[in-house]
């Protein structure tokens, strides 16, 4: 392993790009943010990897974005968990943890409650929507700068009218 890793990381002369490797310790093994573990006969089982170093910080409840962004989070994190997670005991740890995470970033606690609705919801309509979008028009998005309470209100109307509209964060770190 160890030549490999020297050979692919002599092949880029910029050094830009570092190749890495993990080893298995008692039976685990972190591939990207999955934990593998040898089960004894069973196979794997797969959990949610932090690093030591995560500092489970995310985009803050109070921070100047759309509500949308901020559910998005919260929708990720828990889907995440739900679709890689192999055992029922760990996907509740990981809920636990990220509901813990989340809250001390100020998120409050009904906001995850409204989170697992839209999820079940989208489950029973993901097969409805799918026929219907093959028979629908694509039509472009609209994209506008994210400003408190006037953008929520332009979605409303443009939403009327059938109007996608995707709201972006008017001010980053790159600007």
């Amino acid at each position: 392993m160890e030549k490999l890793t020297e050979f692919l990381n002599s092949l880029d002369a910029t050094r830009s790009i570092k190749f890495a490797y993990e080893v298995e310790q008692d039976g685990k093994l972190p591939f990207l943010d999955i934990l593998l573990e040898r089960m004894d006969s069973s196979g794997l089982k797969l959990c949610i990897y932090r690093k030591p170093t995560h500092t489970d910080q995310y985009l803050n409840f109070s921070s100047h974005h759309p509500v949308k962004h901020k559910l998005s989070v919260v929708r990720t994190l828990l889907e995440r968990s739900q679709q890689l997670v192999t055992v029922s005991q760990d996907k509740m740890q990981d809920d636990a943890h990220v509901k813990e995470a989340l809250q001390a970033c100020g998120y409050p606690p009904w906001f995850f409650s409204k989170v697992r609705c839209q999820m079940e919801f989208k489950g029973d309509k993901r097969k409805k929507k799918n026929k219907k979008q093959e028979a629908s028009v694509k039509r472009p998005v609209v994209i506008m700068p994210y400003v408190e309470k006037v953008s929520e209100a332009i979605v409303r109307i443009m939403k009327k009218y059938n109007v996608p509209v995707a709201m972006k964060p008017w001010k980053t770190l790159k600007d």
